[in-house]
């Protein structure tokens, strides 16, 4: 099976500071439904899927879907993933289409005011944060029209009801996220902050809005740099991926690559990653 990812922007002015992109996700063969899960599924495809470093929100438009979240089975119509610091089983089968959420990394505590070290490397149902009965008519909506544009005006209509408006933003802070995600978290965080009194408030702060630390924030983005070089380069030399993300050599590299997969990077690539590849490329 083959999958088919798109991209779109966000339309909303008042969303463009908490969201990324949206996007649209199916595969070729029409099958009966996803899971994702932490073990192998009988009769799924399964992959070992990449963290994104960002939360993202994810709405099942053919029907409704089956889960397992700490092997407790689920019925819900979405999921909403935290900051996931690892590559974690997905075992999936695809019937339609899927339309997915990528916020900025701060922009699910920002938009929502949604503790993000509470919902860490955790896939939780979306009527877990929702009312049920709204998402339910969030997905009718969708499911009339086949306007890419208008499911987005659905979409952000409906995510603008729960915005939180008593979360104060820490603008300053959230520019140095930034700043990490376009140095693809090879930054060194003492000359990033240029004032070391600030480390202490920035450690705070990434703790409360990012869910995770500066330092495992600048690993993951660095580790999300070397997938993007495997996968949207796939002639470029391990070597040449080593030198442009400052590794100091390979067992540097590798050690690291094991932080995030629990394996070596030559047995990584010999397992299919076709969701991983759809990400990425």
């Amino acid at each position: 099976m083959s999958i088919i990812k798109q991209i779109f922007s966000t339309c909303n002015p008042i969303l463009k500071d908490h969201i990324h992109s949206y996007w649209t996700m199916n595969g070729d063969e029409e099958q009966d439904e996803i899971n994702i899960i932490e073990t192998v599924c009988n009769n799924y495809t399964t992959e070992l899927m990449a963290p994104g470093g960002f939360p993202t929100m994810v709405f099942h438009l053919t029907k409704v879907c089956c889960y397992y979240d700490n092997m407790i089975k689920k019925r819900c119509y979405g999921i909403i993933g935290g900051q996931l610091e690892r590559h974690f089983n997905v075992s999936y089968k695809f019937k339609g289409d899927v339309i997915g959420i990528n916020f900025l990394p701060y922009g699910l505590y920002n938009l929502f005011g949604i503790k993000p070290i509470e919902i860490r490397n955790k896939i939780i149902p979306i009527e877990s944060i929702f009312d049920k009965n709204e998402v339910c008519s969030l997905i009718q909506k969708i499911q009339l029209t086949d306007s890419i544009e208008d499911i987005i005006c659905f979409i952000e209509s409906f995510l603008l009801k729960y915005k939180n408006t008593h979360v104060k933003y820490q603008l300053y802070f959230d520019n140095f996220v930034d700043k990490i995600i376009e140095a693809n978290g090879i930054v060194k965080l003492g000359s990033l902050l240029n004032n070391t009194t600030l480390l202490r408030s920035f450690q705070r702060y990434f703790h409360e809005v990012i869910g995770t630390s500066p330092k495992q924030f600048c690993l993951l983005n660095k580790h999300i740099y070397v997938l993007k070089n495997i996968f949207k380069h796939p002639d470029k030399s391990i070597s040449n991926i080593i030198t442009d993300c400052e590794y100091y050599d390979f067992s540097h590299f590798n050690k690291e690559f094991k932080r995030f997969t629990n394996m070596g990077i030559k047995q990584y690539l010999e397992l299919n990653n076709e969701l991983t590849r759809a990400m990425y490329t």
